[in-house]
């Protein structure tokens, strides 16, 4: 495994409450209810914080989203593959292998109005299966059931036994299945105690927000989304020593020395790959050298902060292009030397599947995706998460999540059909520091 597929294994860390806060101050209300989250490109249009940093941060996401919407405008034919299933349910009895939420409450209201919403998107009917799949279950958190209901207990500190909150959990008289859960019934606790890591981030990050240790929130952020996949990997029981990743992970500091063009360097053609001194092997390594001073206000910099801005946009834009299409790659070329045959000598079709990134920027996550199955497929943006707002820490922890389980489902479904080839031993916990 090289240095850009290690999950690092690091504790989620305490949180620090600030007088007034903590877990108990911290309860979600009803008027902290996270607002189904708008197309990218739109929601990356609003005007940021007032700190420079996040104007900084806002105006990198800003056009990195118009960079992928231009990516994929004109490219058409291919129809959305992706339906709901229309019948109805009570939701009553052992339903373990169902996972059709569609005629649940407000649900079907809220696929209608998602469905206008995500026709609007700039290059949507590209998007496969999954990749509706997640931006459809972000954009319905609240509404649509995405947690067992045995896990409310592990969670009273939290607060969250809020009636408006009752949606968030399946229905207590129902074992259909949700998104975030384990695969195994032993596995329940520990699955509830990895989405619960989550549950820590946005509160760390204005932690660190308040307390102005603005380098240190990409590594943090980045620690908590790799544990949290360690624990879905180790779930479905992946050995990731043999597995090839379907996920990425990276933080990318603003002040990162990578994407600034030396002089007399031309600007087209330097660090074509995203960088001549890439960090893409430290995943979100920050150290002093990388480091400036963000709260410099002098009116005589606004243009080589602008250039920076757009070079920096540049720069992640073709970074996460090139590693998600470098994973695709890898993917297909696994399964071309490891094809399976049925008992009856027939070959056993299996698609590479969807691939998952996460770009970390400041106090901001963009979701990524792409669809390994051909080369030609673009590199997507699902979602962009601001984990600066502690009232949205459960929602933040959500969005999370959702990618990361939809992949797991989709890992254990292709391990399944390699059998024993990739299946966790305690061998193999023993050797791999990242299980």
């Amino acid at each position: 495994m090289d240095e850009m597929d290690e999950l690092m294994v690091d504790n989620p860390g305490t949180f620090t409450a600030e007088s007034g806060g903590g877990l108990g101050g911290d309860k979600l209300t009803a008027g902290s209810m996270a607002p189904p989250p708008l197309p990218l490109d739109t929601a990356l249009r609003g005007g940021g914080r007032t700190a420079r940093y996040n104007t900084a941060a806002d105006e990198i996401q800003r056009r990195l989203a118009y960079s992928f919407a231009h990516s994929l405008h004109g490219q058409s034919g291919l129809s959305r593959n992706y339906q709901q299933d229309s019948e109805s349910h009570n939701f009553v009895g052992d339903d373990i292998n169902n996972s059709d939420w569609s005629s649940y409450g407000e649900v079907p209201n809220l696929i209608d109005d998602w469905d206008r919403e995500v026709t609007l998107i700039d290059g949507s009917d590209q998007w496969n299966a999954r990749q509706m799949r997640v931006h459809q279950l972000i954009y319905m958190r609240g509404i649509h059931p995405m947690i067992p209901s045995t896990w409310k207990m592990s969670y009273k500190m939290w607060g969250l036994g809020q009636p408006q909150l009752e949606h968030v959990f399946a229905p207590s008289n129902s074992n259909r299945r949700v998104i975030i859960s384990s695969l195994s019934p032993s596995g329940e606790v520990a699955a509830a105690k990895a989405l619960e890591s989550l549950f820590y981030v946005s509160q760390k990050i204005m932690d660190y927000e308040n307390q102005l240790a603005f380098d240190k929130m990409e590594l943090a952020v980045v620690k908590a989304i790799q544990g949290y996949i360690k624990w879905a990997l180790k779930d479905a029981g992946i050995n990731t020593k043999l597995f090839p990743p379907m996920f990425y992970v990276h933080g990318y500091p603003i002040n990162s020395p990578d994407f600034r063009v030396p002089e007399g360097e031309d600007d087209e053609s330097y660090r074509k790959d995203g960088g001549a001194r890439s960090t893409e092997g430290r995943a979100g390594a920050v150290g002093d050298d990388t480091r400036m001073d963000l709260d410099q206000t002098d009116s005589d910099d606004e243009n080589s902060d602008d250039e920076d801005t757009r070079r920096f946009t540049q720069w992640l834009d073709r970074s996460l292009h090139t590693k998600m299409r470098g994973l695709g790659e890898r993917w297909r070329e696994f399964i071309a030397s490891n094809q399976r045959r049925t008992s009856r000598g027939e070959e056993i079709q299996i698609e590479p599947p969807t691939l998952f990134g996460f770009a970390v920027v400041q106090h901001a996550v963009i979701i990524v995706s792409h669809d390994a199955s051909s080369s030609d497929n673009p590199v997507i943006a699902l979602e962009k998460i601001s984990l600066n707002d502690r009232g949205l820490w459960l929602w933040n922890a959500l969005s999370l999540a959702i990618p990361i389980n939809v992949g797991k489902m989709e890992a254990a479904e292709i391990s399944s059909i390699f059998q024993e080839q990739f299946k966790f031993t305690n061998e193999d916990s023993a050797d791999d520091p990242d299980l």
